[in-house]
């Protein structure tokens, strides 16, 4: 785990607990689940931060996902097995997603 990832999650937190409290209310009585571009994206940023860079990738499986505003909280696993994962936080900037923590 990274150093900076408490610190991280704590911005993220005090971000999200500026919005207004009908908005959040309704977020989680009508979660909108995330388009299909956005599970690839997704994927795509995250097999570009775990690829080492020898042999064939294995294909980013996403667990689940959580969508607020320019950022996501991604479960994932790799493999058939699903002995590699993690969570990862990621922003959504430039077009793309950029993984931030992994």
């Amino acid at each position: 785990m990274r150093k900076g990832w408490p610190v991280l999650v704590s911005l993220v937190v005090l971000s999200l607990s500026g919005c207004s409290q009908s908005a959040r209310t309704a977020d989680m009585i009508n979660p909108v689940p995330p388009s299909a571009l956005h599970k690839a994206a997704i994927q795509q940023a995250l097999l570009h931060d775990t690829y080492d860079g020898t042999g064939e990738p294995e294909p980013i499986k996403l667990e689940q996902i959580a969508l607020d505003s320019v950022y996501a909280l991604a479960t994932w696993t790799r493999g058939d097995a699903g002995d590699t994962g993690g969570q990862a936080l990621l922003r959504w900037e430039e077009g793309s997603w950029k993984v931030l923590i992994n």
